[in-house]
């Protein structure tokens, strides 16, 4: 559980004005965060890997297939020269 002195250490580190109210507020808030990561830790030990299932990837074989020609490709351009395409600068 988080004191209010800690929370008045944390204010004044950060430079915040905090009431009294604010302070026994942030107090509880603070304290449930501190709960709640509690609570995570104890989920860290439940053995989640993936790995051990027995899925596989379905993914496709990579085929090789024929393309344009680069002439082919420039032919078609206004301004293809020497295997490029020159573009007007944008602003």
């Amino acid at each position: 559980m988080i004191t209010k002195e800690e929370i008045i250490n944390i204010k004044n580190l950060s430079k915040l004005y905090l009431t009294e109210q604010e302070i026994e507020d942030f107090k509880t808030e603070m304290t449930g965060m501190i709960n709640f990561v509690d609570q995570l830790q104890d989920l860290e030990n439940i053995n989640t890997d993936l790995n051990n299932s027995n899925t596989q990837n379905n993914l496709r074989e990579d085929e090789i297939i024929e393309s344009y020609s680069r002439e082919k490709i420039l032919k078609n351009v206004n301004n293809g020269k020497d295997g490029f395409f020159y573009l007007e600068k944008f602003r």
